[in-house]
């Protein structure tokens, strides 16, 4: 977790976090510690999970180690202003989710493309409990805009996106040059990639 927190550190052009992380076994015990009776997600198969709090400098780690990527970069992402779908976009190409990393959850989006439609976006569509449009998808734009699309500068574009639709959609228009009419084949084109790799 030391070296994955100074990797972030020295992406984000910022002075290393140092939070308080509480580990704890499983999503049954993060309920417990935080005072829920019942969530949603203690019925998925998955039972990891975690939070990050930035104002108080907490990492909740919910998978029985201290070790828990996805959460931290929300930490650096928190001195951002994005839009919800860039800044778990970003903890997922950097961290993963549910501890697979974000090429695992795109294989599997890319897998089902031809029944999908991408057109819609920000709509925060599930492919099942591991995998969502937001994480996935806010992951590849992330990932790209590192990749193809101007390095740091136009990823710290997106985690400065501002927080409504509106402004979800500017920052595509900006960083990308695409308008909502060609979200569908801008994701497709970027998906095929992984759609037959292992």
């Amino acid at each position: 977790m030391a070296d994955f927190n100074q990797k972030m550190a020295d992406l984000f052009e910022k002075p290393a976090k140092r939070p308080k992380i509480i580990v704890l076994k499983n999503l049954k015990d993060y309920c417990d510690v935080l005072g829920f009776d019942y969530m949603p997600f203690l019925t998925y198969d998955a039972q990891t999970g975690g939070i990050a709090m930035p104002k108080e400098n907490i990492l909740f780690s919910a998978n029985n180690s201290p070790y828990y990527p996805h959460e931290l970069v929300h930490l650096y992402t928190a001195d951002f202003n994005p839009h919800y779908w860039f800044d778990e976009g970003c903890a997922t190409y950097l961290g993963g989710s549910v501890e697979y990393p974000l090429e695992y959850h795109l294989k599997k989006i890319a897998s089902q493309m031809d029944t999908l439609d991408f057109s819609n976006l920000p709509e925060n569509k599930k492919l099942d409990d591991d995998s969502n449009f937001k994480y996935a998808l806010g992951g590849l734009f992330c990932k790209i805009a590192m990749d193809e699309y101007g390095g740091k500068k136009s990823l710290f574009a997106l985690l400065n996106s501002g927080k409504t639709e509106e402004d979800f959609h500017s920052a595509l228009s900006k960083v990308f040059g695409i308008e909502k009419e060609n979200y569908d084949s801008f994701i497709r084109e970027k998906l095929r990639k992984y759609k037959n790799s292992k």
